[in-house]
């Protein structure tokens, strides 16, 4: 992936490690371009020491201090394991043999306090090491020990003087997900700096593409990509590895990351979601109660959850979904029956009643000029002011003007939802 638009942030890292002892915690939506960040500042680091670890994604059953095994296997492969233990009080292992038996045994002692221990022997090995940057990425996945051992190490930092922590965390998570807990808490120590990534810029993208095209671009093609991507370099990359190429225009594991909060979720809040994907870039309340057919409070609920998932978030009086390609994804997986289904009924809600559509504004009462969606991905058919969309530019197909040639969606085919049915 081409590195752009994160010089600011790269200054900010190698001036926390010109300050050491501190922490960096890198915040940002999955694809933002976190752990790049980190590899572009560790690569421009001269007489340091880096160790990096990784939280795992293992589900419920997650490996305890995961990232901190590894940290001590890489120690072991470049001082040995006699090196290892030579930086420990007495040079016996301790309570770091529990995490790496390559290191020996464990030594006997009080089982109770045996996790105080170990948390002192990390502390004391890399205090030993000179200039050091611990790495430890994909806090969202860290187990409660691992949580707890970050805690005590960002605590005591004064006792590691020549030790800069960089810690990775998504923030697309769930409300109640503890990564957000631990985030929080971190963020609120004194010498702890949290960088925050945003998405690119129009120029940035421009300049990405360019990078991976090794040319410059059509001012067009960048302007697709900006807009499908919404400034993700993750998402641009993908975008841009299949352009012109067979296949889905998304890599499936890019799906799969999209899609990922929706299994999740419960199967009326899944309908919602789906219903709100047929709708354009934000769909007000009002209109997802007409089109879904539910109550305000079973819909409230539902819609509370997706909000809880990051898959919806509220603008104004209504939703959008926090990326335009998760509302890309989930509309693309809907059944040709089910796409046609739902974009009758945002017609016939908005033609039962058209306030549903926003601020006040007449209706044109000219003919219909041609579909409201097209190419199987619906474009915004209103536009957005206020923080709600407004009335549509032209009128929605009635049943008298709504012929077997018309297309209510991309399905190919006249509607099967309006099919046979008479003016």
């Amino acid at each position: 992936m081409v590195f752009v638009g994160r010089a600011r942030e790269l200054d900010e890292l190698r001036a926390a490690y010109d300050r050491r002892p501190g922490t960096v915690l890198i915040v940002g939506d999955a694809g933002m371009g976190k752990s790049r960040l980190v590899g572009e500042f560790g690569a421009g680091l001269a007489g340091a020491r880096v160790l990096t670890g990784g939280c795992l994604d293992l589900g419920e059953n997650r490996l305890a201090f995961a990232p901190f095994t590894a940290v001590l296997r890489e120690l072991v492969g470049n001082l040995g394991a006699d090196g290892v233990c030579a930086l420990l009080p007495g040079g016996v292992p301790g309570e770091l043999g529990r995490l790496l038996p390559t290191l020996g045994p464990p030594a006997a002692g009080d089982a109770s306090l045996a996790r105080a221990r170990l948390f002192e022997q990390v502390l004391t090995v890399l205090g030993a090491l000179g200039p050091v940057v611990l790495v430890v990425e994909d806090l969202q996945w860290a187990d409660r020990s691992t949580r707890d051992l970050l805690t005590f190490l960002v605590g005591n930092q004064r006792a590691l003087p020549e030790v800069l922590v960089v810690l990775t965390c998504r923030t697309d998570l769930d409300q109640g997900h503890p990564g957000r807990r631990l985030t929080a808490d971190l963020a609120r120590v004194e010498w702890v700096r949290v960088l925050d990534l945003g998405p690119l810029s129009r120029r940035e993208v421009a300049a990405q593409v360019r990078g991976h095209l090794g040319h410059e671009p059509d001012g067009g093609l960048v302007d697709r990509v900006y807009s499908r991507g919404e400034g993700n370099p993750l998402f641009v990359e993908a975008l841009l590895t299949c352009l012109g190429a067979p296949g889905p225009a998304v890599p499936q594991s890019v799906r799969d990351l999209l899609l990922e909060p929706m299994a999740s979720l419960p199967a009326v809040s899944q309908e919602v979601v789906r219903a709100a994907s047929a709708s354009g870039a934000l769909v007000g309340h009002e209109l997802l109660a007409a089109v879904t057919g539910l109550g305000d409070v079973e819909l409230s609920a539902a819609l509370r959850l997706a909000v809880a998932a990051n898959l919806l978030v509220v603008v104004g009086h209504g939703y959008q979904f926090r990326h335009a390609l998760i509302r890309e994804m989930v509309h693309e997986g809907l059944l040709p029956g089910e796409r046609a289904a739902l974009h009758v009924r945002y017609a016939e809600a908005l033609e039962q009643d058209p306030s549903l559509a926003g601020p006040d504004e007449p209706l044109p009462s000219s003919p219909v000029t041609g579909p409201r969606w097209r190419s199987g991905i619906p474009h915004a058919p209103w536009p957005v002011r206020g923080g709600l969309p407004a009335r549509p530019v032209t009128p929605w197909p009635t049943p008298s003007n709504w012929t077997s040639s018309t297309r209510c969606c991309g399905c190919g085919t006249a509607c099967p939802a309006r099919r046979g049915r008479s003016a």
